[in-house]
């Protein structure tokens, strides 16, 4: 995801008609990303910087500032069983195999802990268990997707001198 990220914010990146024009970064969203908002035939979406996030309650502020966060997890066969069978994810006790990495666009959050992602073309619901056991890296990301919600604590002038100081250094 690191790679991905980096790419993103060195380049930025198109979706058209749903389909994310990402052929530099090899795996995470190479293919498919959720339809922009608002749904257009073309969107440019650039970062303006990333972070990693260390636990759920950091991803939860980071939808709540943000639009969601991102997080990269790995899976097994009960997983996708489970998203075969329409079912959230949940930890059962019986894996089966490793089946490799995926990344999630989290966009939402639930009172009782649980989260909901995009996964494959579909909103996937997961609980906080599972996120916990299954997933490997986080981040959130300040980007152009859409407006910020009204309560982001961003100081843009503020933000881009802390990011000049980082990177001169």
């Amino acid at each position: 995801m690191l790679n991905a990220y980096n790419e993103w914010r060195k380049t930025g990146w198109t979706i058209t008609n749903g389909k994310l024009n990402a052929a530099k970064t090899k795996g995470c969203w190479s293919k498919f990303f959720p339809k922009p908002v608002p749904v257009s035939t073309a969107q440019h979406l650039d970062i303006h910087a990333f972070a990693a996030l260390d636990d759920p309650d950091e991803l939860r502020a980071s939808i709540y500032y943000l639009h969601n966060g991102e997080c990269a997890v790995m899976l097994y066969q009960k997983d996708i069983d489970q998203f075969n069978a329409g079912e959230p994810w949940h930890l059962t006790g019986d894996d089966g195999e490793k089946v490799g990495g995926h990344a999630l666009d989290v966009p939402s959050f639930h009172a009782d802990g649980s989260f909901d992602d995009w996964s494959w073309g579909k909103r996937q619901p997961m609980d906080e268990a599972w996120f916990m056991a299954r997933k490997y890296d986080i981040f959130a990301a300040v980007d152009n997707r859409d407006n910020f919600k009204v309560n982001n604590p961003t100081d843009y002038e503020k933000f881009e001198a802390l990011l000049n100081e980082i990177v001169s250094s």
